[in-house]
């Protein structure tokens, strides 16, 4: 199966502009959450702001890389429309900043993504080192497929390999996509893992206390009971973690197969899941 390089530009500036449509929407409803009590009051300061701004930052890439999109497909179709060879010919040899700059975009988000991954854990793990020490060299080893990449395109003289599709980037491209994956599989079952043991402990710890012993009642009813005095904070942690981790899973998943098969298709399928960032969770 092949797909034009064209045909991908253009699926993937419908996608991103689509899915950064949505990041926006979401950006400010999450802000709305952390910043203001449902009154439209300003909150008292809290330790998680500084995710905020990260959270900012990420938009700012997203935001950026929308326009870089839109300026490459203008000039494809519009400025170079009565060229030799036309959009396509321009695809495949687009200038070197534009393409560098795309890729840098796409590296550093996801390398900040991951990022805020692995601190999660290191946090729900109580600053445990040795809870992060494989995620992170992991991410380490992602950071360097990313330079060795880069490197690679900026050094050869034929602008060809600056596309995807260059044999000289596959190995670094499907090694960063397979270190991401396992990254964020491992840090996310983790999270996951101690957000459920920690809500066990306390179910356990309110039994045994005289919620459920003083009146011979079942570790199941006495948690029912409670469950239905006050929502889990934990378990809502633990719901966003799977949801936004099975999402991110999902899509570097279709970005390894998509590379490995049409190699032309990482295009529309990273830019959806750059344009969003779905680990980035700010309330």
């Amino acid at each position: 199966m092949t797909l034009s390089l064209s045909s991908a530009q253009l699926i993937a500036l419908f996608l991103e502009s689509t899915f950064w449509g949505i990041h926006v929407i979401t950006y400010f409803s999450c802000i709305s959450t952390l910043f203001f009590e449902e009154e439209g009051l300003l909150k008292p300061a809290n330790r998680r702001r500084h995710i905020a701004v990260v959270g900012t930052i990420l938009l700012g890439l997203g935001t950026l890389s929308q326009a870089l999109i839109v300026y490459h497909t203008y000039s494809a179709f519009v400025t170079h429309a009565g060229s030799p060879g036309g959009a396509e010919a321009r695809f495949k040899k687009p200038p070197e900043w534009l393409n560098s700059l795309r890729t840098v975009l796409l590296l550093v988000t996801t390398m900040l993504g991951d990022a805020i991954m692995i601190w999660r854990c290191w946090i729900v793990y109580y600053r445990s080192f040795l809870a992060v020490a494989l995620p992170s060299l992991l991410w380490l080893a992602c950071i360097g497929m990313a330079v060795g990449g880069v490197g690679t395109a900026l050094t050869k003289e034929d602008s060809a390999v600056t596309l995807i599709s260059a044999p000289a980037l596959r190995p670094f491209i499907t090694a960063f996509w397979v270190f991401t994956f396992t990254l964020n599989l491992i840090t996310t079952a983790q999270i996951v893992y101690r957000l459920l043991s920690v809500e066990r402990q306390n179910r356990e710890s309110r039994v045994t206390t005289g919620l459920g012993t003083r009146s011979g009642q079942s570790m199941e009813r006495a948690d029912s009971q409670w469950t239905g005095q006050r929502h889990s904070k934990i378990m809502d942690a633990a719901y966003t973690i799977i949801e936004s981790g099975t999402v991110f899973l999902v899509g570097t998943f279709l970005c390894l197969v998509v590379f490995v098969t049409v190699p032309n298709g990482l295009y529309p399928v990273s830019d959806v899941l750059t344009a969003p960032q779905w680990r980035m969770q700010y309330a």
